[in-house]
C-alpha cells in the first residue's frame, strides 16, 4: 500500500509528503520520503496515538 505513492514518482524533490495513521506507519513513510528525495521542510507528519484510558 505505501509502495504506490513512491512508485509513481522517482524523487519527491520538491513535493510536499503528508502522512497520518500508526505511528509505525508514519515513521516509515516519513523516513523513505526523506530517502526519496523531500526535504524536511516539506514532510508533514501525524501519528495517532490511542486515546487515553479514563481512570
Amino acid at each position: 500500500m505505501d509502495q504506490v505513492g513512491l512508485e509513481a514518482h522517482a524523487s519527491l524533490k520538491g513535493w510536499r509528503s503528508y502522512f497520518c495513521g500508526d505511528p509505525n506507519l508514519v515513521t516509515r513513510m516519513r523516513k523513505r520520503a526523506y530517502l526519496a528525495g523531500a526535504s524536511l521542510a516539506d514532510i508533514y507528519a501525524d501519528a495517532f496515538l490511542p486515546a487515553a484510558t479514563p481512570t
